[in-house]
């Protein structure tokens, strides 16, 4: 038996029980026998601890507990390595564990000891080395360490880490492996002068992760650069910075890219001219985004009858959309279009009341009843209704 703190009669409180007392289940590495100790919630409490992390006082036992396997299930001291605030000794005993789960779950606690963080950042597996550099209470000394370890997912954790220091992100923005320079390029900490470097490598998901993890710090004279580059996906991150200036939409509204062309569409800055181009696009995607926010209404009554379901979805949703393209949609066969019609703060009170009385989705009901549109009388008479 574990040592628990708990003694009590046979013919305890069961896995039932225990969820009916606390509104919790069992969690696995907590046994039968052991629960069945217990009469009270107080009792069950110290026996299984806060599974949500507060402790796990019944995973302290004897000093050599954790080398029992007998007793000791490997998916018990897994639980156990998750568990915060544990005492130092079963750390200890917990970090030296033979199972490489257990020791990386140990090198990820927040308060575990310097000297264990040490002792573990010299790992044999590289998996509880990875644990230590996501860690992010570890000094900068073993981060230091970490970053010229062998592994590059060791060294991708250290340049992803948010404790990182800038010459560390400065010296792994050169690494060799292109995953650990794109973990730099996802640090939000990274300093200006180190995405200098990163924005001209060779790898587009790293200068990508330059221009979207950073849209706020990117210089303009970046963004206009970067509108050129060859990786769409370099494209799209400068299209959907809201700081590219007009300038830049336009060209981009222009680009062999859908995905640039709807970022571009979607942009608080894109001028009507642009949406009204982007309407007609070819990508129905392009033409669903703008259609949400084009104002011509000629256009608007075109793309109320397009074939492609996410447009006419777009063109309800939109607050300028015409009265006849609106009472047009409120009879579309899909339900998400007529809902949006339902929603959309500018529906004339005539297409809301039908769509309350006569369709036949309670949601859409609903929307139209919430809608401030409706007139206060049709509501009142189809609550009296229901």
């Amino acid at each position: 038996m574990w040592h628990t703190g708990v003694m009590g009669p046979a013919g305890g409180v069961g896995t039932n029980q225990y969820a009916r007392k606390t509104g919790r289940s069992r969690h696995p590495a907590v046994p039968s026998s052991l629960l069945g100790q217990a009469r009270t919630k107080r009792e069950i409490e110290r026996l299984c601890g806060d599974i949500w992390g507060t402790t796990c006082s019944v995973l302290v036992g004897p000093p050599d507990w954790t080398h029992d396997n007998e007793r000791h299930t490997l998916e018990q001291r897994t639980f156990a390595a998750q568990v915060p605030f544990q005492p130092l000794s079963l750390l200890s005993q917990l970090a030296q564990d033979p199972a490489v789960t257990v020791r990386s779950y140990i090198a990820y606690q927040p308060q575990c000891p310097n000297d264990i963080m040490q002792q573990l950042a010299a790992d044999r597996s590289p998996k509880v080395r990875a644990a230590v550099a996501r860690n992010p209470k570890i000094t900068d000394d073993i981060r230091a360490n970490l970053a010229v370890d062998s592994e590059k997912d060791v060294r991708y954790e250290v340049a992803g880490g948010l404790g990182c220091p800038p010459y560390l992100l400065a010296r792994l923005a050169r690494d060799p492996r292109t995953e650990v320079r794109f973990g730099v390029a996802m640090n939000s900490n990274v300093p200006l002068e180190t995405l200098e470097l990163l924005r001209h490598d060779d790898n587009q998901n790293t200068r990508f992760n330059v221009y979207d993890r950073n849209r706020e710090r990117v210089p303009a004279s970046w963004l206009k650069e970067a509108s050129a580059d060859p990786g769409e996906g370099v494209r799209w991150a400068v299209a959907s910075n809201v700081r590219c200036p007009r300038s830049l939409l336009a060209p981009l509204s222009r680009d062999a890219g859908g995905g640039v062309r709807k970022a571009v569409a979607k942009h608080p800055r894109c001028p009507p001219e642009l949406l009204l181009v982007l309407a007609a696009d070819r990508d129905p995607d392009v033409r669903s985004a703008a259609a949400v926010r084009c104002a011509d209404l000629g256009r608007l009554q075109e793309l109320s009858r397009d074939t492609r379901m996410s447009v006419r979805e777009g063109v309800a949703a939109n607050v300028a959309c015409p009265s006849k393209a609106l009472d047009r949609l409120s009879r579309d066969e899909f339900m998400v279009v007529r809902l949006q019609v339902a929603v959309n703060p500018n529906c004339p009170p005539a297409i809301l009341e039908r769509l309350l009385l006569h369709d036949t989705h309670d949601q859409i009901k609903y929307a139209a009843a919430r809608n401030p549109g409706l007139p206060r009388a049709t509501l009142a008479m189809w609550e009296l209704a229901r």
